[in-house]
């Protein structure tokens, strides 16, 4: 189904039939049919309509609902369009092809690179395109001149990606069980620099503000790379596992791992501040707030804030029901955790309770980040990451492309957000304009809250996920 800029509701069923629906009486108008099941529909903001489905072809339907014409040029079903905002059409379909179309209907490009169905299409505002597939893959088209920009897809690690992290100049880490760091920018598929040097799995990086690089791994170390040198800067004093490493705003470096311990780094001098006792449960998660002061997420389920200035009195966050496995600070200094019991809480630090409990993901949350103050991402288990508002029965952006477990979320300044998972990919979602103003923008077409399936054809264009 989709709806209309004016209100109108279009749908396309099994027996080939493109419907509209008046809102007001429940009676519906025949619009026309397909030879065969119509699998998505979406309209022009100049009210035209499309529909597509099994029969190969894409028909496109006047305001008043008359065919002007049917488009044929796919191998097989059709299983993703979209309208640009100047009204071109793209399309995606099981022959892996993904095709524009001009607005009076005439075939612009065939775009090739997919290996496998071709699910979803969507436009950004400046009319580059977006296709997602059964290969795993998500590719940027610029259609202007009929090349692709490069994958958002990066592949490299030999296993699973454990963490990704943006710094402040747009590039991206990612570590994985490989032990190896990678660094890249956008639209190149091979990383600009590779860091060796951990000894098993690389468990977490982070970026500070100037641009420094540090990661932390299964071999007790902190590692510190800087641009400029040769070898990193190697930090001993775990005894376990280092499972989270993070930058404050003033250069200092925190980490936490298996012994229970976190510590407090001063970099140039090698020397560390200890928080918890050794022997304590095992913290899997740390972040500072812009004021300074440092959250952590614990294997005894709880989450706990640190003032640096009274290291021996914490303040002691309960509420989940199993492992807290990430933590977050927004913008704005909102607390945000999240973990085994499959459950994101917003905290009040004035009362210690969770103000906010969101529920979605099918199976533990494995990560959280932030994007300013309004909008929060997490990956789960359950192989999806979900772009959320953290207020009280929202529904959640749902993006499933990752093939198993997703381990890490980050944001990028820019609103980029990536993922890094068990299929050993780290994928980068571009939603072209923020998810907040497309959002409100899909809100104000409506007199009515939109649904879960809607806000995700809003975001991502209008497709069929089976």
């Amino acid at each position: 189904m989709a709806w209309s800029p004016d209100g109108r509701l279009a749908s396309g069923g099994e027996d080939g039939a493109v419907r509209e629906w008046s809102g007001a009486s429940v009676r519906t108008r025949l619009v026309g049919r397909h030879n065969g099941p119509v699998r998505l529909v979406t309209w022009a903001a100049d009210g035209r309509l499309a529909s597509a489905g099994d029969d190969a072809t894409i028909r496109l339907w006047d305001q008043n609902g008359r065919r002007k014409k049917t488009l044929t040029g796919h191998i097989g079903p059709v299983r993703g369009i979209s309208f640009s905002a100047t009204g071109r059409l793209a399309s995606g379909g099981q022959d892996s092809t993904v095709r524009t179309w001009r607005p009076d209907g005439r075939e612009e490009r065939i775009f090739n690179g997919h290996r496998d169905w071709v699910r979803t299409v969507t436009w950004s505002s400046d009319e580059d395109l977006a296709s997602a597939g059964s290969d795993g893959t998500i590719r940027v088209w610029r259609t202007t001149d009929g090349d692709a920009t490069g994958e958002t897809v990066y592949r490299g690690h030999g296993g699973w990606v454990r963490s990704v992290a943006w710094a402040p100049n747009g590039e991206l880490a990612t570590t994985g069980s490989d032990g190896i760091v990678h660094v890249r920018i956008l639209e190149e598929p091979e990383p600009i620099k590779t860091y060796n040097g951990h000894e098993g799995a690389a468990r977490s990086v982070a970026w500070s503000s100037t641009g420094v690089l540090a990661s932390c791994g299964d071999d007790a170390t902190v590692r510190v790379w800087h641009p400029q040198a040769g070898e990193p800067v190697v930090l001993t004093g775990h005894r376990g596992c280092v499972r989270a490493v993070a930058w404050s705003t003033g250069g200092l470096v925190a980490s936490a791992g298996d012994d229970g311990t976190i510590r407090i780094w001063d970099v140039p001098q090698r020397t560390a501040k200890v928080l918890g006792a050794d022997g304590s449960p095992g913290v899997r998660s740390v972040a500072w707030s812009s004021d300074g002061r440092l959250a952590s997420a614990g294997m005894d389920q709880t989450v706990r804030v640190w003032d640096l200035r009274h290291p021996d009195d914490p303040r002691v966050l309960a509420g989940h029901d199993g492992l807290v496995w990430w933590v977050a600070w927004s913008t704005g200094g909102r607390l945000a955790s999240a973990g085994a019991d499959g459950t994101i809480r917003i905290w009040n630090l004035a009362t210690g309770r969770a103000s906010i409990v969101m529920v979605g993901n099918r199976g533990p949350v494995g990560s959280i980040a932030w994007h300013g103050d309004e909008l929060l991402a997490s990956a789960g288990d359950d192989g999806t990451v979900r772009v959320w508002e953290p207020v009280e029965a929202s529904d959640p952006l749902v993006l499933d492309d990752h093939d198993g477990p997703v381990g890490s979320v980050a944001w990028s300044a820019r609103g980029h957000l990536a993922s890094g998972g068990l299929d050993g990919t780290a994928r980068v979602w571009d939603f072209g304009r923020s998810v907040a103003e497309l959002l409100a923008e899909a809100e104000a077409r409506h007199v009515r809250p939109l649904t879960a399936p809607e806000r995700s054809r809003f975001l991502l264009g209008s497709s069929e996920r089976g």
